[in-house]
């Protein structure tokens, strides 16, 4: 009997001790300067980062940039701005080397957000893995950015490797 008992309860260790996480993989890190923390979530089918600090686009923001990164070289890069006439402009790139700006070339997919919370003060990006598919499973994140009444911007970051949930 306790020898089953046994066999069972080191099966049920194994099994789960194997089992992948259900849950996103996330990480918050202090910022520097205008931006005071940042979040990013690891999600199965997205990739979800909060910047705080950075203000009310045009308003008080004069840019916001957040870096996903994976291995040496690649990433993908949102930037959103603050350009004349007052408009605030977001984009997605994708960069096959992330130290030479030439190498950005836009992702055209409308499926990914970048919203402003006035309550909470942050910008929120949401990147569906549909939108960054060469995108590792395994990611870095950081972010920087800027308000008009800073002499300096801030940033936050890298986070940690972010395994896929």
């Amino acid at each position: 009997m306790r020898k089953n008992l046994l066999v069972l309860v080191m099966s049920a260790a194994l099994l789960f001790g194997l089992a992948p996480s259900a849950g996103a993989e996330s990480q918050t890190v202090d910022g520097t300067g205008d931006i005071r923390k940042m979040y990013a979530a690891n999600r199965e089918r997205s990739i979800l980062v909060k910047v705080f600090g950075i203000g009310q686009p045009c308003d008080e923001a004069h840019f916001v940039h957040i870096i996903v990164k994976w291995g040496q070289t690649a990433a993908y890069k949102v930037e959103a701005g603050c350009y004349p006439g007052n408009t605030w402009a977001e984009s997605l790139y994708y960069l096959s080397d992330r130290s030479d700006p030439e190498t950005a070339v836009e992702v055209n997919c409308s499926d990914w957000k970048l919203t402003y919370n006035a309550d909470k003060v942050f910008h929120r990006a949401l990147l569906p893995r549909t939108c960054i598919r060469k995108a590792a499973n395994r990611v870095k994140v950081l972010s920087e950015g800027h308000n008009y009444p800073s002499a300096m911007g801030g940033e936050a970051g890298p986070t940690k490797r972010l395994a896929r949930g």
